[in-house]
């Protein structure tokens, strides 16, 4: 979680989310990243087999146009988003490891068991994450107070170099672009190493119990 093809394959310290803010947090090091003992097999075996290797393309795409020095910041990867979106879907499913299903859970796997033309119900937005940390959080409230406006979401969050994936219900969600079949790469869509994860400086984030299955791996180098 991600799949070991999109980079989760190296050492990391990880630790709760909920930990993470504790002066003293405990980290476990994993040799190969983020990893979850998961309820939900079927989202690590059969899911994963059918729908990981055009997540992974977009993975391996995006890093080789991003080691091209003399090329553009601007570009568009053509991507199969459904399977992508469902791939992402099964890895959100996958982070689930005691607790009940939410609506959102509910939603994504019914989409999952069906033929996939219908819409997918939740939102999947998608920005540039320039660091080298991991993170996956299942769903939480996200506040923040723009010119006096206040803009709230629930939302559960992937994020691995060079992408973050935000699943929300909510039709709009900070500028962010939609997953499609065009993936549009440009610095307007990047955002700063740790967002989503603490804090707005204008607002707050509320947790739930479900911050106990979420985890924050960050690299480490020997």
């Amino acid at each position: 979680m991600p799949p070991q093809g999109c980079g989760n394959n190296y050492s990391t310290n990880n630790t709760r989310y909920r930990d993470s803010f504790d002066s003293v947090a405990k980290y476990k090091t994993s040799q190969n990243g983020i990893k979850f003992q998961t309820v939900c097999r079927q989202c690590n075996s059969d899911l994963g087999t059918k729908y990981d290797p055009d997540l992974i393309r977009v993975f391996t795409n995006a890093k080789l146009m991003l080691s091209i020095k003399e090329f553009s910041w601007n570009f568009i990867l053509k991507i199969n988003g459904i399977n992508v979106i469902a791939a992402l879907y099964g890895h959100f499913l996958a982070a689930n490891v005691h607790s009940k299903a939410t609506r959102y859970d509910i939603e994504m796997r019914d989409w999952l068991m069906s033929d996939l033309s219908s819409i997918p119900p939740i939102n999947l937005f998608y920005y540039f994450h320039p660091g080298d940390n991991s993170f996956v959080a299942r769903d939480y409230a996200y506040v923040e107070w723009v010119n006096n406006l206040k803009h709230q979401a629930v939302i559960a969050v992937i994020k691995f170099f060079p992408f973050g994936f935000v699943a929300t219900d909510e039709p709009y969600f900070h500028g962010l672009p939609k997953v499609n079949d065009n993936l549009f790469f440009g610095r307007r869509y990047e955002r700063p190493y740790y967002w989503l994860e603490e804090p707005p400086e204008n607002g707050f984030i509320l947790a739930s119990e479900l911050q106990d299955e979420s985890i924050r791996g960050l690299r480490k180098y020997v």
